[in-house]
């Protein structure tokens, strides 16, 4: 499968970008090319530690974090991440927690984590979640969104 990430500082001017974290290569591909698909400059990466890197390297506008990796806990990870990255939306995606579980309500109470995400989820529901905050975070009028879904050719 190919690498998805782009050379650091490679986003373009004005461009929301996105680092994807999640150790299933499958996932990533897809988020890569939905996200890409509509304008935003997309890295993905499948451990803890290779997105460590890439926040001392670049800022990104959303961080998409799985939260079950093989290197380190999701929750950890955005715990870093909002240090790193204060100014990113991070959401948790997870099949591993559900919508009510208290680790979540308390890591959005306490600002760790902008939004959760549960699997499995819908190209709509994803797009949806990072459209309602990608606004106000990167300072654009409309994020590169359309009302109308399109049909995936893949």
């Amino acid at each position: 499968m190919p690498d998805d990430r782009g050379p650091a500082g490679e986003h373009m001017a004005g461009n929301p970008s996105i680092l994807v974290v999640d150790d299933e290569p499958a996932i990533c591909w897809a988020l890569a090319r939905l996200f890409s698909r509509e304008g935003y400059a997309v890295c993905t990466v499948q451990s803890g530690a290779e997105a460590l890197a890439l926040f001392a390297e670049q800022g990104f506008s959303h961080v998409l974090l799985d939260a079950k990796l093989q290197d380190m806990d999701g929750l950890a990870l955005a715990r870093q991440a909002r240090q790193m990255q204060s100014r990113a939306w991070v959401f948790l995606i997870s099949a591993y927690y559900y919508r009510d579980d208290p680790d979540i309500a308390r890591a959005l109470a306490e600002d760790v984590i902008h939004g959760f995400i549960p699997k499995p989820f819908t190209h709509l529901e994803i797009m949806a979640s990072v459209q309602n905050y990608g606004r106000d975070s990167i300072g654009m009028d409309a994020v590169p969104w359309t009302d109308s879904p399109r049909s995936p050719d893949w």
